[in-house]
This record gives structure tokens, sequence and C-alpha cells, in this order.
């Protein structure tokens, strides 16, 4: 079933419940999503993923999102602390998305400025498959999330949110497996400060489709407002 969509009082929602769009790698995909109501759009720095965004793009996407008032997130799979840093100055991207041991093992090394959203893999049964404790303790309580995620990243597969109870008392944004059939759900369920979806709005890897994200913000509005 799909959610109906109710365009007045979204934003007002989505200040106090946040989305992320990740692997966007467009700009008109980018403005779609946030004139839905989307918070932050993940641009993946990756270059062995089909998603992509190179630092031309990146650079080209990123001023688009906040010329609207959003936040782009490059999205880094370990790489160093200093190469996270020269791609975020000069596509002027100040939050930082952490996959991979070296990423989210040097994330302290950058600026106190960026924020972190900090991904945490979570067994299909609902524990967690990797703590990063030291690392996790670092993060700034009011600046920074945590991304509670499957163990693959990007394949569309949910954990068990029912028996899943987060471990660190940091906010945190729920992803895996989130479409228009579950997502109220999993708010219910799991109550993050957000959630994260990318092939739960797509037709085909690395394909957004408009209306898809337009139906998705709708239920998110729909739980936040029950």
């Amino acid at each position: 079933r799909s959610c109906s969509f109710y365009s007045s009082d979204l934003k007002k929602v989505m200040s106090e419940f946040l989305v992320k769009i990740c692997r966007i790698n467009n700009v008109s995909m980018a403005k779609t999503a946030i004139k839905q109501g989307a918070n932050y759009i993940g641009l993946v720095q990756e270059k062995t993923s089909p998603r992509y965004v190179n630092e031309e793009e990146t650079m080209t996407i990123a001023k688009a999102v906040l010329a609207m008032g959003a936040i782009p997130v490059a999205v880094f799979t370990d790489a160093s602390a200093d190469e996270m840093q020269k791609r975020c100055e000069k596509t002027s991207i100040s939050c930082v998305q952490l996959h991979g041991d070296r990423s989210r093992e040097e994330h302290e090394k950058l600026p106190k400025r960026y924020q972190r959203i900090f991904s945490l893999s979570v067994f299909s049964h609902g524990t967690i498959a990797d703590h990063y404790a030291e690392q996790v303790s670092s993060l700034a309580m009011d600046r920074d999330f945590l991304l509670y995620d499957g163990v693959n990243p990007g394949s569309g597969e949910a954990f068990e949110w029912k028996t899943f109870k987060p471990p660190y008392p940091h906010r945190f944004l729920l992803a895996g497996g989130l479409n228009v059939e579950n997502v109220k759900k999993a708010i219910h369920l799991v109550k993050p400060a957000g959630v994260d979806v990318s092939s739960g709005v797509e037709d085909r890897a690395g394909q957004k489709n408009p209306e898809k994200i337009k139906q998705f913000l709708s239920c998110v509005y729909e739980a936040c407002d029950e």
C-alpha cells in the first residue's frame, strides 16, 4: 500500500525527523528529493562503487543541495582522514558518512566542524556486527549520528527490528531494506532520529524513481504524525 501525500506541514515534520536519500548521482534527482522533504543527500566517493560520483559531479551536486538548504554527505569507504578532508574541501562538503575500517578509525583526525554519520553493521537477527567502541566514544553527541545498517549496505536487506537494541546512547539513523511498505513499521519499532534510504526508492541500481521518493517521504510523514 502506498502512503497518501500531504504537502502541508511536511517541512515542519522533517525539521524534527531526518531523512537521508543516499547514492544520488545527479543534480536533478537531488533537487527532487529535497523538494519532497529530504534533509541529507548522500554522494558515494568510493571509486569501485557503481554509484560513484566523481569530484566534479560531487562539487556540482553539493552546490545545488546547499543552495536548497539541505546537507550534502560525502560517503567514504576506507578512505584516510587526509583523503576525506581534501575531497570535502574541494567540494564544500562538511558532513561525512563513514564505512570501512580506515575511515571510521581516522575520523578523529577530521576537523571538528565536520558532522559524522558513523556506520555500524547489524546482523539479520538484530545484533551489532562491529562495535568500534573507541571510535564511537569520540563522536560528538550533539553533532554526529550513528547509522545502523545491514551487513551489506545498499543491498536492500533489512535486519530484525523487533529484537534490535541500540548499544549506544547516540542519536541514530536507520537504514537497510527500507521502502514504502515498511518504513512506518520500522520507525514505530526502532524509533530512530531519522531514516536513510537508497535501493528502496530505485527502479534498479543507481536509478532513483521520483514517485517512489515522494511516496517514501509521505510514509515518513504519516509515521511521525501518528
